[in-house]
């Protein structure tokens, strides 16, 4: 029995690796059965007739959504785009300029350390080289970095849209085929697991929909706290730029920091104090309030304790890297649905006596 177990949990993986679109299908089609069949019913449409016009309603809803945030914040994000190869230039020279003000600085240290017979010129001269080598290699690296990165999204954006294809493609068929799979499962399943599934099958939507009604709630706390921010410190393209942090805030573990430390650093370096601190103090607000709000509200949503997640979510990336990060939510949600929808117990009680009924 454990190695059946193990046995699935690696068939998982395996689908996981190479039938991700197809997972992903598997889900959209739990989110769009119904609303197809109340298409069917009251539009008296064919049911294949139903269900590509609710995959093209959903695609039109995310289309839309897309659409609605580009035009209201699109002289925002357009502006931002072309600031940035000024604040790259700017930064450069900043960070130089850094360099040549802290020369001095060594340079003292250097002297006294030489005056008092701790080292020698020549290894003092072979530091400040190294230091200045070490500056200028971390700006080249960055830059490659940020290069090579969009190189590897921009080359991902075919495959990523094929694979949204196969995942409608899949929904498609999910939908079509779910009622004759649930008549020929239903003999192989039992009458109690049958009632099980159909319990599991309400758990999962109703902690799926009050998990996005969650992460909703946090974004947009999230969004009002930066937006706030931005404003008072008079930053150009404050709306979209707090759209866009909301969006960062959605990254578990990382979240804004990855807007706001790199622009941070920037302030400092640029000797930009007044903005840096302001940058700062927003930082801080929404972590702190992030801290203090998320295991309240997503605790009450999945009744799972903070520390867990933060487990699960340190083990996802050790395992898999950033996608883990990315896909720890989803396996938080459906640790949490098992657990109370009973599945846990029942597997416990099938691999002590062997049998749920």
């Amino acid at each position: 029995m454990a190695a059946g177990l193990l046995a699935l949990v690696g068939l998982f993986g395996l689908a996981y690796t190479y039938m991700l679109p197809v997972l992903v299908g598997a889900v959209i089609s739990f989110v769009l059965y119904y609303p197809s069949l109340w298409v069917h019913r009251y539009c008296r449409l064919p049911f294949a007739i139903s269900i590509i016009i609710t995959i093209l309603g959903f695609c039109s809803l995310i289309a839309g959504f897309i659409t609605v945030i580009g035009f209201l914040f699109w002289h925002d994000i357009v502006r931002f785009i072309e600031q940035i190869p000024g604040l790259f230039s700017k930064l450069s020279r900043a960070i130089e300029e850094s360099i040549s003000r802290l020369l001095p600085i060594i340079e003292e240290v250097e002297t006294f350390l030489i005056s008092k017979g701790l080292i020698t010129r020549s290894s003092g001269d072979s530091f400040i080289h190294s230091l200045e080598d070490q500056a200028l290699s971390f700006i080249k690296n960055t830059g490659e970095m940020l290069f090579i990165e969009l190189s590897l999204f921009l080359s991902s954006l075919p495959g990523m849209a094929v694979g949204g294809v196969i995942a409608l493609i899949s929904a498609y068929f999910f939908i079509k085929e779910m009622a004759a799979l649930k008549k020929v499962l239903k003999p192989f399943l039992g009458k109690s697991l049958s009632v099980h599934i159909s319990s599991l099958s309400k758990a999962v939507k109703f902690y799926t929909w009050s998990y996005v009604q969650a992460q909703m709630l946090l974004t947009a706390i999230t969004a009002a706290i930066a937006l706030c921010g931005l404003l008072i410190l008079n930053v150009s393209g404050a709306p979209a730029i707090a759209v866009f942090a909301a969006i960062l805030d959605l990254i578990p573990i990382v979240g804004t920091s990855l807007l706001f430390i790199p622009w941070i650093f920037y302030c400092w370096v640029s000797g930009d104090m007044v903005m840096m601190t302001g940058l700062a103090i927003t930082q801080v607000v929404i972590t702190v309030s992030r801290q203090v709000l998320e295991p309240k509200i997503i605790g009450q949503t999945l009744g799972i304790h903070p520390f867990i997640t933060f487990l699960i979510i340190y083990i996802s990336f050790q395992s898999v890297g950033v996608m883990g990060v990315l896909f720890s939510p989803l396996l938080l949600l459906t640790i949490s649905t098992l657990i109370k929808a009973g599945t846990i117990r029942l597997i416990w009680i099938y691999i002590k006596k062997g049998t749920i009924l």
